[in-house]
This record gives C-alpha cells, sequence and structure tokens, in this order.
C-alpha cells in the first residue's frame, strides 16, 4: 500500500518504485504491483496557483513497488544509511533526488514522474 506525506529532511524513498526491468532481484524481491493503463484528473481547481490547471491525464500501464524502500536494503546498494530514523526496515529518509535516481537506475529503475505517482496514490478516488 502506498503512503503519501510530508517529510523536511529530504527527499523520502518510497516513491522509487517503477521500473521494465526488476533487477537485482536477490536484494529486492519483484514485489511490484502492476498499475493499469487509464485517465485521471490531476490539479486542483481551487488549490494553490502550482497545483493549477486541473487537467485530464492519461497514462499507459506501468510498475510499482508494493512498498517502501527500507534502509538495509538501500546501504545493501549504495554502501550507507544517511537515515535519520535508523532501523533496517524503516524507509529510507533524508536522501536527496539525485541519490534517489542513482539508487534507481543502480538497479535498472527509475523516478515515477508526478503523473505517474499521483495516479497510482489516488487508486481510482476522484478529487480536485
Amino acid at each position: 500500500m502506498l503512503k503519501s506525506f510530508k517529510v523536511t529532511v529530504g527527499l523520502p524513498l518510497f516513491f522509487i518504485f517503477i521500473s521494465a526491468n526488476i533487477g537485482f532481484a536477490a536484494l529486492h524481491p519483484p514485489r511490484m504491483q502492476s498499475i493499469p493503463k487509464g485517465c485521471f484528473m490531476m490539479g486542483s481547481i481551487n488549490g494553490p496557483d502550482n497545483e493549477k490547471p486541473y487537467h485530464e491525464v492519461c497514462l499507459d500501464s506501468f510498475l510499482m513497488d508494493s512498498f517502501e524502500v527500507n534502509q538495509k536494503n538501500y546501504e545493501q546498494v549504495m554502501g550507507h544509511n544517511p537515515s535519520y530514523f535508523k532501523g533496517e526496515n524503516f524507509p529510507v529518509e533524508g536522501i536527496t533526488w539525485k541519490e534517489a535516481r542513482k539508487y534507481c537506475s543502480t538497479l535498472k529503475k527509475r523516478l515515477p514522474t508526478e503523473a505517474e505517482f499521483e495516479y497510482a496514490a489516488r487508486a481510482g478516488t476522484k478529487t480536485n
């Protein structure tokens, strides 16, 4: 289940999920969800200017990891654990976008686009 929350200590690595090639299966079991193609309304009618305009976005199907990247897996791949709240099964936090991107590319994955993440997080719900 995907969770949505704000972190003030850098980029949380729970949305480093999308992949056409799973790779490194020994470190990262293929616990991925197939997100079906579809369209949704993105943005906001009454929200801040940076969330406008409210518009339709259509996406092809894609794969997304089912769970956040935990600190144990991050450290196995990257060689260090930058997290402030330590625990091998805790999600990794406190990393930059560039570090998240490097982690993904090492595993032959990529970060989702804003539209892909929002579409998956909404799970078919409609809000504006």
